[in-house]
C-alpha cells in the first residue's frame, strides 16, 4: 500500500518546507488523467459487455466510486422503480394546476388570480419549490367568485358571502349561475328577434323608423338592465344586505326561480295593455280591464308568486320590502322606456290598478270579510273563536270560487302586496291595516 503511494507522491506532488506534500489543482488534474480516468473507462467497457438491466447492489456501489463528472458518458441503466400503489376505484387522483395553466383553462388572467388572492378570496397551495398551485378547491372557489360577480356583487361583498358561517354550496352557486344564464338567454333571444326583423326590413328596401333604431341601440347593450338594477339596489341597500338576499335565493329550488322569471316576462304585455286602456280613458270597472286583471291574477297563482312573497316576508320582512321597492321601480322604468312614454307606469297607473282590483269580483267579496275581521280584532276575539272560524270558512269559499289558491297564503300575501296612498305616495300597509289579513290567515290555519 505504501509502495504504491510513494511513486505517486514523488511523481505528481511537490513538497513544502516541512516536507509535507503540496496539492495543486494542476496536480489533481494530472492524477485524474493518469490513474482515475483509465479505471472509469474500464468500468464503462465492462458495463457495455453486460446485458442492460438492473445492477446488483454490490456492483453499483463499486462503480459509484468512479463517477465521471460528465453524466452523458454513462450507459443507460434501468433504475429500480418503486411499485406504485393501485388507485382505489372511484377515487379521482389529486391534480393541481400552475398559475399559467389555471389562467389558461379557466379564461381568467394571472393578474386576476393575484387580485383574488390579495383580496382573501382564494388561497392557493404552494409546491415544494414555492410556486403557487391550484387544486379542485381553489377552482371551485373561482367559479363561486365569477358567478357572484355576474350577479353584480363586488369583491368585498363576495368575500362576505363566502366567509359567512354558512357559505353557499357548489349546488347553490350553480343554481344561481343557471338563473343568470337563463335571464341572459331571454334577453339574447329578444335581441335576435329585433335584429332579424331589422334585417328583413332592410332586405325589402324599407327604411327603419326612429323608434326601431332606438330599440336596436337599447338592445345592443344587453348588460344595461343589470347595471340599472344594481344601481337602484345600491341606493337603498347595503352590500351585506344584497349578499344576504342573493344567498337566500341561492338556497331555493331552481324551478322556483325559473317560474318567477317566467311570471315577470308574462305579466309585462298585460301591464302594457292595462296602461294603454288607462291612457285611452277606460274605467277600472270596464270588462276588458277586469279581464286583463283576471289574467294577471291567474298568472300570479300559476307561478307561485304569492307563496314566494310570503316565504320572503317571513324570512326578513324589512330586507324583502326593500327589494320589492327596487323591483317595482325597475319594472316601472323598463316598461316606460319600452312604451316610449316616460313616467307612464308611475303613480297614476298604480292608482288605476288598485281601483280595478277593488272593483273586481274577488275584491268586492273580500271587502266585508276584512271589515268583520277588523271588528273582531277590536272586540279582542281570537282567530280560533267561533266568529273567527266563521270568517275562515267564508274566506275559503271565496278563494275556491275565484281560484285564488291557498286561502291562508292569499291573505298573508295581500298584507304584504297591497299598498295605500298617503300624501300622494303609495306606502305599504302599516300594522293596523295588515292586522285583518293576518287575523284571517291565523283563523284559517287554526285547527
Amino acid at each position: 500500500m505504501q509502495s504504491s503511494r510513494l511513486p505517486l507522491q514523488r511523481a505528481f506532488f511537490k513538497r513544502g518546507p516541512a516536507g509535507c506534500p503540496l496539492v495543486r489543482l494542476r496536480d489533481v488534474g494530472r492524477v485524474l488523467r493518469k490513474r482515475i480516468r483509465p479505471r472509469v473507462r474500464q468500468a464503462q467497457l465492462k458495463l457495455q459487455r453486460r446485458p442492460v438491466g438492473r445492477l446488483p447492489q454490490a456492483a453499483a456501489a463499486a462503480d459509484a466510486v468512479f463517477l465521471d463528472p460528465y453524466l452523458g458518458s454513462y450507459v443507460t441503466v434501468d433504475p429500480v422503480k418503486p411499485k406504485k400503489p393501485k388507485p382505489i376505484p372511484g377515487t379521482p387522483s389529486p391534480r393541481v394546476l400552475s398559475s399559467a395553466e389555471c389562467a389558461r383553462r379557466t379564461g381568467v388572467t394571472v393578474r386576476t388570480l393575484r387580485v383574488y388572492e390579495r383580496e382573501g378570496l382564494i388561497k392557493p397551495q404552494r409546491s415544494a419549490n414555492g410556486w403557487r398551485v391550484y387544486g379542485e378547491r381553489e377552482v371551485q372557489r373561482m367559479n363561486d367568485i365569477i358567478t357572484l360577480k355576474t350577479l353584480g356583487l363586488s369583491l368585498r361583498e363576495i368575500r362576505a358571502v363566502l366567509s359567512a358561517a354558512n357559505p353557499p354550496s357548489l349546488l347553490n352557486v350553480l343554481q344561481l349561475q343557471l338563473k343568470a344564464w337563463l335571464a341572459r338567454q331571454a334577453a339574447t333571444e329578444q335581441a335576435i328577434k329585433l335584429v332579424r326583423a331589422a334585417l328583413a326590413r332592410l332586405a325589402a328596401n324599407d327604411a327603419l323608423s326612429i323608434d326601431e333604431l332606438c330599440e336596436l341601440v337599447r338592445t345592443s347593450d344587453m348588460s344595461q338592465p343589470v347595471k340599472t338594477l344594481r344601481e337602484m339596489a345600491n341606493e337603498v341597500m347595503k352590500p351585506e344586505e344584497r349578499a344576504e338576499y342573493l344567498g337566500w335565493w341561492a338556497g331555493r329550488p331552481i324551478e322556483v326561480a325559473r317560474s318567477i322569471r317566467e311570471f315577470g316576462e308574462a305579466q309585462r304585455p298585460l301591464l302594457r295593455e292595462l296602461e294603454n286602456l288607462r291612457a285611452e280613458g277606460a274605467e277600472p270597472t270596464a270588462p276588458n280591464v277586469q279581464a286583463l286583471l283576471g289574467r294577471h291574477r291567474a298568472l300570479m297563482i300559476q307561478h307561485g308568486v304569492l307563496e314566494q312573497t310570503v316565504a320572503l316576508m317571513e324570512w326578513n320582512p324589512g330586507l324583502t320590502r326593500k327589494w320589492m321597492d327596487v323591483g317595482e321601480r325597475f319594472r316601472s322604468q323598463t316598461l316606460s322606456r319600452e312604451s316610449g312614454a316616460p313616467g307612464s307606469f308611475g303613480s297614476e297607473f298604480y292608482r288605476f290598478f288598485v281601483a280595478a282590483a277593488q272593483a273586481s269580483k274577488p275584491g268586492q267579496a273580500l271587502k266585508p270579510i276584512l271589515l268583520e275581521a277588523r271588528d273582531l280584532i277590536r272586540r279582542k276575539l281570537l282567530p280560533a273563536s267561533k266568529e273567527g272560524q266563521g270568517l275562515a270558512r267564508r274566506m275559503k269559499d271565496i278563494c275556491r270560487r275565484f281560484r285564488l289558491g291557498d286561502p291562508a297564503v292569499y291573505a298573508l300575501s295581500m298584507a304584504f302586496i297591497v299598498k295605500t296612498e298617503r300624501d300622494g305616495q303609495w306606502q305599504p300597509l302599516d300594522d293596523q291595516h295588515q292586522a285583518p289579513y293576518r287575523f284571517l290567515a291565523e283563523a284559517i290555519r287554526s285547527p
